[in-house]
């Protein structure tokens, strides 16, 4: 009794012959989007319901529609190849500096050394012959050397403040 209570109380969908339409499931709405997407994309015409006629009228459209569609995905794919490039590289680079101990141990001690001429130029420590101060528009520190003829520059003396901790270290 109750579920013919609850057939009487649904609505049918009926159509304009008053058979009910058979209803998709939505796996198939899937798939016929899927194909849609494909034919769209690879300019297919195995879905196209246009006669053979129309079909081949209308190639070059859609190939210009469809010419831009995917290209910012095809950019971003490039980059990530190249990311992934490049840390091979780096790694593949830093592999081989390894093998070679004298030279894994001397960039180290390079980088180390960069490191404490960045501080060192910070706190105003610099090789003689280089000054620094401040540019009042901005506030940023500049170094000069009048020795050298080097009137201003934004970066630190680095090469020589690294030149003579190598030396210090090397005696």
């Amino acid at each position: 009794d109750r579920e013919r209570s609850l057939e009487l109380l649904r609505v049918p969908d009926l159509d304009p012959r008053g058979r009910r339409p058979r209803r998709r499931s939505m796996l198939a709405k899937a798939l016929v989007l899927f194909a849609a997407c494909a034919c769209l994309i690879r300019g297919s015409e195995a879905f196209s319901l246009a006669t053979p006629a129309a079909r081949h009228s209308c190639r070059e459209p859609r190939a210009a529609v469809n010419a831009g569609l995917f290209d910012g995905f095809q950019k971003a794919a490039k980059e990530r190849e190249a990311a992934k490039e490049a840390q091979w590289q780096a790694m593949k680079d830093m592999q081989a500096a390894r093998r070679d101990p004298e030279a894994f141990d001397k960039a180290t001690k390079r980088t180390r050394y960069v490191a404490m001429a960045r501080k060192a130029a910070e706190a105003g420590n610099l090789p003689d012959g280089w000054g620094c101060a401040q540019d009042p528009a901005s506030g940023d520190t500049y170094y000069f050397n009048k020795e050298k003829g080097i009137a201003s520059t934004w970066d630190p003396p680095l090469d020589d403040m690294v030149k003579i901790l190598e030396e210090q270290n090397a005696l």
